[in-house]
């Protein structure tokens, strides 16, 4: 029987091409769109006859694909460092409400150095069928559970991961403790699914086994090859979503581009605080900074008779400033950093900075500078 990092392997080999040149984030957002064929098992409705323990299958597909986007090297040790065999909050073979985070505060945080001991001292699961049988003793089904409650918490543990996802960057361990949650629940849902069939829990975990040999027998299904070249979104998927398109054609259904979501976006006017007033910076106003600045770095470029030290650090000032202003922004510490560096000179360099900075600037940001700075001179 296939370890679950058999499975892990053999469905990211299959869509190894196709998932390549995904973001992370479009995997996470594909994980998303399967994980709501689930939501119809807590309602009676049901969308297209649609089947919610089919999608059991994709979804654990791509919450294995999501895994190895982010370079999971080994799903079984991430899930057994925080599920070895027990509620990792409680710390018990089976879960209690009233010995765990829901009844006592001290139990909200993981003591991951007690998980540590625990999956020290054992062996993790290795089938699906193990893994789905441990998350059964742990996170038992009987007649009081329901899949709303699977519903319900798999919503609040994708959020999580989602959060993980966006932290990635700084803080990428934050993924490993929270991608197990999401498969917690998938198992959760996998269990009530035996449990409504009255399938003895010796035997959980046959029935989501031949689902996911049929699902994915070591080859697409769709373009039948052992390494998927299908299109980026099927053809049946641009049939389903052309049926859900408006029918406008008057050029108001276009989306705009980014340049015009910031035209469209953007302040009008950005107020900001020299020396104590108040002054409202224009979008001309910010123009004519984009323009200050690249004149005032190119004069300070040729000048010979400035200290090094005072040249540096008003280029220095001035360059971050253009850097903003560039994006048609202009910010509060950009203006500070200029203030702080003009006033830190010596009386004669400051002097000689004002006239300088006075023959050159025409923005009526720079003109509050220069004011700012003349009065703490006097």
């Amino acid at each position: 029987m296939k370890t679950l990092e058999d499975w892990y392997r053999k469905i990211n080999a299959t869509y190894l091409d196709r998932n390549f040149y995904r973001s992370t984030e479009s995997v996470f957002a594909h994980l998303v769109e399967v994980s709501r064929g689930l939501g119809a098992a807590a309602g009676t409705r049901r969308k297209r006859d649609l089947k919610p323990d089919e999608f059991l299958p994709k979804t654990i597909a791509w919450w294995f694909a999501l895994c190895g986007r982010v370079g999971v090297p080994n799903i079984t040790n991430m899930l057994w460092a925080k599920y070895p065999g027990v509620c990792p909050y409680c710390r018990l073979e089976t879960h209690r409400g009233d010995k765990c985070k829901e009844a006592d505060p001290t139990k909200k945080d993981i003591k991951w150095d007690e998980l540590t001991k625990l999956a020290g001292a054992a062996s993790s699961p290795r089938s699906l069928p193990d893994w789905q049988r441990m998350f059964n003793t742990i996170y038992p089904r009987h007649d009081q559970t329901d899949h709303a409650t699977n519903v319900n918490r798999l919503a609040e543990e994708m959020s999580e991961l989602a959060e993980a996802i966006r932290a990635l960057p700084v803080a990428p361990l934050y993924f490993l403790s929270e991608a197990p949650d999401v498969f917690a629940w998938l198992m959760g849902f996998a269990n009530q699914f035996d449990f409504d069939r009255q399938i003895p829990v010796s035997e959980c975990g046959t029935q989501l086994t031949a689902a996911m040999e049929r699902e994915y027998p070591g080859y697409c299904r769709l373009c039948e090859r052992q390494v998927c070249k299908c299109p980026p979104i099927p053809l049946e998927t641009l049939g389903r979503i052309a049926k859900s398109i408006p029918a406008q054609r008057d050029g108001s259904d276009r989306l705009f581009t980014l340049q015009e979501s910031i035209d469209l976006f953007r302040q009008e006017e950005v107020q900001l605080q020299i020396a104590g007033k108040q002054i409202q910076t224009t979008r001309d106003d910010i123009r004519q900074l984009q323009k200050d600045t690249r004149m005032i770095l190119d004069s300070l470029r040729h000048q010979t008779n400035w200290q090094p030290t005072v040249l540096v650090s008003l280029a220095a000032a001035v360059a971050s400033l253009e850097q903003i202003a560039q994006q048609g922004e202009v910010t509060q510490a950009g203006i500070d950093e200029i203030l702080e560096v003009l006033k830190a000179m010596p009386s004669e360099d400051r002097n000689h900075a004002i006239a300088f900075l006075n023959n050159i600037a025409a923005s009526s940001t720079f003109n509050a500078i220069i004011t700012a700075v003349r009065a703490f001179t006097e």
